[in-house]
């Protein structure tokens, strides 16, 4: 759907053809209604060496917290180049690395292209019309664009599958980026206080890394979960419950994993007790996260693994005082989920601090799970 802008006593603004002034660096922006015009500065060049249109590309809106100027780059997938990514500010500014960089002016020209005339009915804020507009008062300061190009994504659907961005929402939310669509944006638009501490990207060349194959089934709860839940949600304790309710849906999956591959013995076995044992063992909750973190998720951070036991710890000692806590990452979870779930009402003044501590090691462990879980 076009950009619309309102106009006191007359009908909307709406964006119908768009043109680029090469001497006032502006994109013109004109109303299907009338002689009405918009302009929006534009400060790079537009694609003269690959002649691209916006048609050869594809758009995704992107939330980050921290970000800078010249935090562009470019993305991979199974080591092909699919497009870029980029704050909106460097569409707006010449002040970065990229400014005169003619490889990606097809990118940002093109994307800025496609923002104004929206036809992949991106989120936006709708704004009073104005002779000139900035275009992240329409979008938002905190977004991020990643442009995808369309021959790419079709060479990609060749050699491996369809490039579903579905894939990769968890991926990017590992590294503060939370993908916005018209359920979230409002929300994310008024957003200015960080509530999650990501990690920088590695390089400026980013390989994509889809959720692991075994999640495939709870893709779209995930996903749900990063972009309006978690993302948004404030309060320590709701935010440990949605959390913790991704590792249960973890642990089931291998509950469903390790039955199946038992079922013969279970069928078979001539000792009751035995297979009765077994079952148990297999269904319960703290050996099940013990599991999922030292032999079901191969690679897992152990930066990141060290600081959640910390934490836990560290949240432990501060509720049992004068007990001091010294479990491993998994056994210290459970201890916590169990405080939070059965003894709430003994918690001391101040429990909230010491939890928020767990949470950032315990958001950035589960997503951290999601790509490298393998039940194999």
């Amino acid at each position: 759907m076009a950009l619309l802008f309102t106009r006191l006593n007359e009908d909307d603004f709406e964006v119908n053809r768009i043109r680029f002034s090469r001497q006032l660096k502006v994109f013109i922006a004109k109303d299907r209604q009338s002689d009405n015009e918009i302009e929006f500065l534009y400060p790079l060049e537009p694609d003269d060496k690959y002649g691209t249109t916006e048609k050869d590309f594809e758009v995704y809106l992107f939330h980050k917290d921290d970000f800078a100027a010249n935090d562009i780059f470019q993305i991979k997938a199974q080591n092909m180049r699919i497009g870029w990514l980029f704050p909106i500010q460097a569409l707006l500014t010449s002040q970065h690395d990229y400014a005169n960089n003619e490889h990606f002016f097809p990118y940002s020209y093109n994307a800025y292209r496609i923002l104004l005339k929206n036809r992949q009915n991106l989120p936006y804020a709708k704004q009073e019309y104005s002779e000139q507009i900035n275009l992240e008062d329409i979008y938002g300061e905190n977004t991020i664009i990643f442009i995808a190009h369309r021959k790419s994504m079709r060479e990609y659907k060749k050699a491996f599958s369809l490039f579903d961005i579905e894939n990769y929402l968890l991926f990017f939310y590992q590294y503060g980026y939370t993908f916005l669509s018209s359920a979230n944006f409002n929300s994310l638009y008024s957003l200015k206080q960080p509530n999650f501490i990501a990690k920088p990207f590695p390089s400026k060349v980013v390989e994509l890394q889809t959720v692991s194959e075994y999640l495939n089934d709870n893709k779209s709860y995930l996903n749900n979960l990063i972009q309006g839940l978690i993302k948004l949600e404030k309060h320590p304790l709701v935010k440990f419950h949605l959390l913790y309710s991704v590792i249960e849906l973890f642990i089931s999956r291998i509950f469903e994993a390790e039955f199946k591959t038992s079922l013969n013995f279970f069928l078979n076995s001539v000792d009751f007790y035995d297979a009765k044992e077994r079952l148990a063992k297999l269904a319960n909750e703290k050996d099940r996260i013990n599991k999922l973190l030292s032999t079901k998720c191969p690679g897992l951070n152990h930066l990141i693994l060290q600081e959640l036991q910390d934490t836990c710890n560290s949240f432990l000692s501060f509720v049992f005082a004068p007990q001091i806590f010294k479990k491993p990452t998994g056994e210290a979870i459970y201890k916590v989920r169990s405080t939070i779930f059965h003894n709430l009402r003994l918690m001391p003044t101040g429990y909230e601090v010491e939890l928020e501590k767990v949470l950032s090691s315990f958001e950035a462990l589960i997503f951290d799970i999601s790509i490298k879980i393998n039940l194999a």
